[in-house]
């Protein structure tokens, strides 16, 4: 039995390598994304008052969530292109209950991320 897939991974390969860049007309690029972000803890040393009792809380977990979000570039010359990211992640936070072992919903939050930079291309 001959290997005949060989050749043709060669070759679409070099196809793939050897393209050469295609070059567009538009100026703006609008990329949205979304994803999951998960959990993770940081280790605290607190005491929350809930009514008429303190619980001492030893670490907090953020929860995962699902994130959102958009990439917006624009081209100003055929090597540089600004581009602004904004990203949107509302999550809840957890607190670890020392006395009962437990974890216990704490606070909600909404947290948006903005960020600027630009791919500049030698």
């Amino acid at each position: 039995m001959r290997k005949t897939w060989i050749p043709r991974i060669a070759v679409s390969a070099l196809v793939i390598l050897a393209a050469a860049p295609a070059h567009t007309q538009q100026r703006f690029e609008i990329t949205p994304f979304a994803g999951y972000e998960t959990s993770g803890s940081y280790p605290v040393g607190v005491f929350a008052n809930t009514g008429n009792t303190t619980i001492p809380i030893n670490s907090l977990r953020v929860n995962g969530s699902s994130a959102y979000g958009v990439f917006l570039d624009y081209s100003l010359t055929d090597n540089f292109q600004p581009e602004f990211m904004w990203n949107h992640n509302n999550t809840s936070y957890s607190a670890h209950d020392i006395l009962t072992n437990s974890y216990f919903d704490a606070f909600h939050s909404d947290i948006d991320q903005f960020q600027f930079g630009g791919p500049y291309l030698f």
